[in-house]
Formats: C-alpha cells, sequence, structure tokens
C-alpha cells in the first residue's frame, strides 16, 4: 500500500494496463490488480526501485513494465568556471534505484567522457572518489579544485557522466564543463540525435578562425562556423567535440560538447525499432527501448506536458531541490 500511487475501483485488468502505460501525472512502473473488486492500484515503483517486498498473493496480481526508463540525473554547479563563490563545488548524480560504482579507479562514481588535462594514466584524480557504499540512490563528489583558492583546475574541463540502474538496464546522464573565459563556445553543450539523422554542430558567436576536433580522437575535423559531422548518424558518431581559435592552440579555453544518438530512428523505438514513439513535449525524447518520454528537468507525465513544482525534477518530480543537492549537504 504505500508504493500506491493511484487507485482505481470497478475496472477490468486490460483497462488497469492501459492506465498504467497512458498515466498522465508520473510514470507508471509497476500495478497491483486485485481480482476481487476489480481494484487496480498504480505505482512509480517496482521491485527494483524499492526494498518493498512486491509480489502476486492471495488473490493480487503484480505487474510491471519491462526496459522502463532508469531516472538518472546528474547535477553540475556551476558549468562554467571558476565558479563566483569561495568553498567547494560539486557533481551530484540521483538515480531512482542505485547509481553505478564504487570507490576503487575502475568502479568511480563520476566517468570520463573527455577532461583536457588527463592525469593518473586518465583516471583524473582520486576527487571523482566518493564515500557513498556501493548500491546507493545518489553519489556526490567535490569538483576538482586548487587546495588554496577553490580555483577549479584543467582537470574539471570537460565532459563527465554517471550512470543509474534499474534491473537489467543502465542509463547514463552526462554534464559538460567550460572554462568561463572560453574564446569560442558551442551553441549548445549537448545534441541528442536520432539513428540516421543529419549532425551538425555550431559555434555561438564568431568562428573566425574556429577549428573543431573530436575527442579523444585528435584530429581536427573542419574549420569555420559549423561541423558537419555526419549525414546519417550512427552510434559510432557518439563523442565529445571541442572548438577553438586555431590561433590560440588547444588549450584550457576550448568550448566543449557531447553528441548523444538514440538506438533508433526519429519516432520509432523498440525490438527492431518497430514502435511508434508518442509526442515528447518541452524538449523530452522517446526513449529507444521502452517508448516512454524521457522529460527534462522540471517537466514529467507520459508526454512531458506537466510541470513540476518550482524545486522538484526527476521523471515523477519526485526528487527536490530542498534536501541540499547543488550544495553538497545531502544526507
Amino acid at each position: 500500500p504505500n508504493n500506491d500511487d493511484l487507485t482505481l475501483r470497478g475496472v477490468p485488468l486490460e483497462e488497469c494496463a492501459r492506465r498504467c502505460v497512458e498515466e498522465p501525472a508520473f510514470v507508471c512502473r509497476s500495478f497491483e490488480f486485485t481480482t476481487s473488486g476489480n481494484i487496480c492500484r498504480l505505482s512509480r515503483n517496482d521491485r527494483q526501485s524499492t526494498l518493498a517486498s512486491l509480489g502476486t498473493q492471495n488473490g493480487v496480481n503484480y505487474y510491471e513494465k519491462k526496459h522502463a526508463v532508469v531516472d538518472v540525473a546528474i547535477i553540475n554547479q556551476y558549468p562554467l568556471v571558476p565558479f563566483p563563490d569561495a568553498g567547494n563545488t560539486y557533481w551530484t548524480c540521483r538515480a531512482n534505484r542505485n547509481v553505478v560504482g564504487g570507490s576503487g579507479h575502475d568502479v568511480y562514481f563520476f566517468k570520463l567522457d573527455y577532461v583536457y588535462s588527463v592525469v593518473n594514466d586518465g583516471r583524473f584524480t582520486r576527487e571523482r572518489a566518493s564515500n557513498i557504499p556501493p548500491g546507493a540512490p545518489w553519489a556526490r563528489v567535490v569538483v576538482p579544485s586548487t587546495r588554496t583558492t577553490n580555483i577549479p583546475t584543467d582537470h574539471s574541463i570537460g565532459v563527465v557522466y554517471c550512470e543509474g540502474q534499474q534491473g537489467t538496464r543502465t542509463s547514463k546522464a552526462y554534464t559538460v564543463k567550460m572554462s568561463k573565459a572560453a574564446n569560442v563556445k558551442p551553441q549548445a553543450t549537448t545534441l541528442t540525435a536520432n539513428l540516421g539523422d543529419p549532425v551538425t554542430l555550431m559555434v555561438s558567436g564568431s568562428s573566425d578562425g574556429v577549428v573543431w576536433q573530436r575527442r579523444n580522437v585528435g584530429s581536427i575535423r573542419n574549420q569555420g562556423a559549423g561541423l558537419a559531422v555526419t549525414s546519417e548518424a550512427t552510434e559510432s558518431h557518439q563523442g565529445s567535440y571541442v572548438l577553438y581559435r586555431q590561433a590560440d592552440g588547444y588549450d584550457t579555453q576550448v568550448g566543449v560538447m557531447r553528441v548523444i544518438v538514440r538506438g533508433c530512428p526519429k519516432n520509432k523505438y523498440g525490438e527492431n525499432c518497430a514502435f511508434t514513439c508518442p509526442t515528447c513535449h518541452h524538449g523530452g525524447w522517446c526513449d529507444d527501448v521502452s517508448g516512454d518520454c524521457v522529460c527534462p528537468p522540471g517537466f514529467m507525465g507520459r508526454n512531458c506536458e506537466i510541470g513540476c513544482p518550482r524545486i522538484n525534477y526527476g521523471q515523477s518530480c519526485q526528487w527536490d531541490c530542498n534536501n541540499n543537492d547543488i550544495d553538497g549537504d545531502n544526507d
């Protein structure tokens, strides 16, 4: 009962299942159906997202979605550095079940897609570790900075990600940190493309003398206002891209962005991309496995059509900023 988000009475099993799939107010991951009285209880939880014992018993049948979206978010305080305030700043990762990782170099909670200055054989310093035990639904680390002035070091400039896991599914959330003094910046720090889409990256502002590279490939890909990555995106085009003025050379003033490619063509999802996606509003996108809309922060619902309360985020607006996710006092 503590996991029930909506109770419907007098509805048949098929209608209960349909309501779970189409529920607009939250992401329904499972439901219980009581045959006596046709009672339907919808829940945003499932056996992987709660420690409760969910299952079929005593005339109550339990059902859950397969391949449900893994709710994972990464919070990046001050994306442009140096930040204005003294003291430590943080990367925080939240997941609806558990954040993947641990304290060893090979299993850090926060992982590198690209970093400007690589140290420790690409391991990026021990500050990516966390004192949170494995299996926790959140993790936090201090952004690398100098010990005396707390100004971020070169090691903080780049693309970092964390992973959330639920059942057999794992999903990543990416974030980008750039220097506030970067001479050129991209129009967006991330771009999500569909399989087969054309992908072009653009400069924000003047493009005089700008060159583009893909990291960690290293060769100059193009010069000018934009980089035509491909006319038909594949997963091989995913990655981090940097831009800078050729006269300045490759240094800490690079602009950085991340390209993400869905596993299906536009508006398609599922096995062999055989199913049609719902319409996802407010910048949401269709998960290529489950077909659920993955909503941007501040929105929820089947079609990302519902705004969260002002301080809430997550696919069901289940997390809030009052627990100090940003300033590092979460406990």
